[in-house]
């Protein structure tokens, strides 16, 4: 088993380290290749998105069981159930974390050929819009984490009284 692990790890670090760091960076790669580092990075994000949701539930559980020694009083919010937790944040890396980071990386590049970064001006242009390309993308990706739980059933909306 030891063997084959390895084999299997050697045969993707090849495959993986012929592919482009984004989909859309410049370079002879083709189609093929663009649309493996896409799936590439979602079963990274995907494998990161489970061990934060399994490391997340615990460290919850731990933060509300001292609430709980220290205040004496019981949480009153319902946790979601750990696995079901844990797919929520794999799935939303691997299928929406994963695409925007492509994109965001992908609009970079073209701001970066339209302002050059040696003019002083323009190079300050191409920062402000960069920073609020990615202000938008941490925006977005909050609101799209809320609806994409809510659509798992994973997250409640709680009406005001």
């Amino acid at each position: 088993l030891e063997g084959a692990l390895a084999g299997a790890m050697r045969a993707y670090s090849k495959w993986a380290d012929k592919l482009p760091s984004h989909m859309f960076i410049s370079g002879p790669f083709s189609v093929a290749e663009r649309l493996g580092s896409l799936v590439n990075t979602a079963g990274q994000y995907l494998l990161i998105g489970t061990s934060c949701g399994v490391s997340g539930y615990g460290l919850t559980l731990g933060l509300v069981g001292l609430r709980e020694r220290l205040t004496g009083r019981a949480s009153n919010v319902e946790l979601p159930p750990l696995w079901g937790g844990t797919f929520g944040w794999a799935t939303f890396m691997a299928f929406n974390s994963n695409p925007r980071f492509h994109l965001c990386e992908g609009l970079e590049l073209s701001l970066a050929r339209l302002l050059s970064e040696k003019d002083p001006f323009q190079n300050g242009c191409l920062r402000s819009a960069i920073a609020a390309l990615r202000y938008g993308n941490n925006f977005f990706g909050a609101k799209s984490y809320i609806w994409w739980n809510r659509k798992l059933g994973l997250q409640q909306v709680i009406e005001p009284i």
